[in-house]
């Protein structure tokens, strides 16, 4: 997607547009879901699909905004399909993970670009893998020790 749109349509909804954010929707405009695929066909990482920018503006518009479970300029990035996301927080650049069971969204990373750092460093590793029945998971106590790093 344009960079131009991507500052234009989120700008328009009152979101702070980071470069980084931008960088992210201007490389791929979320995971493809169309008929006949499942969930466990389009993580980008394990347990989490990237929502298009228009699917992330709905998510955003619909949730009750500057309450416990989703704060003013918070934007869904990736979502497990079942109610965890992982959120852009607009004013702060940092990255929550929110959890349909908790009331917390505790800052997972301190930046976007920590956060993909991250995901590459695990793929690279093969601190995520595709397991024997054909899924992708992760070796967890790895994956956040690469995160506490990243931080």
């Amino acid at each position: 997607m344009p960079r131009e749109d991507v500052v234009r349509q989120l700008g328009a909804r009152g979101f702070e547009v980071p470069a980084e954010l931008a960088d992210l929707y201007e490389w791929h405009d979320g995971t493809d879901l169309h008929a006949g695929v499942t969930l466990d066909d389009v993580h980008l990482f394990p347990g989490f699909y990237f929502l298009s920018l228009e699917q992330a503006m709905v998510y955003a518009e619909s949730r009750p905004s500057g309450g416990p479970q989703w704060g003013t300029g918070w934007l869904p990035l990736f979502t497990n399909g079942g109610g965890d996301f992982f959120l852009f927080d607009s004013g702060r650049s940092e990255v929550r993970h929110s959890r349909i069971d908790s009331d917390e969204q505790p800052v997972e990373y301190t930046s976007l670009e920590a956060m993909i750092a991250t995901l590459n460093e695990c793929f690279e590793r093969d601190i995520f893998f595709v397991d024997e029945r054909g899924y992708m998971e992760a070796d967890d106590r790895r994956w956040l020790e690469v995160a506490a790093r990243s931080r």
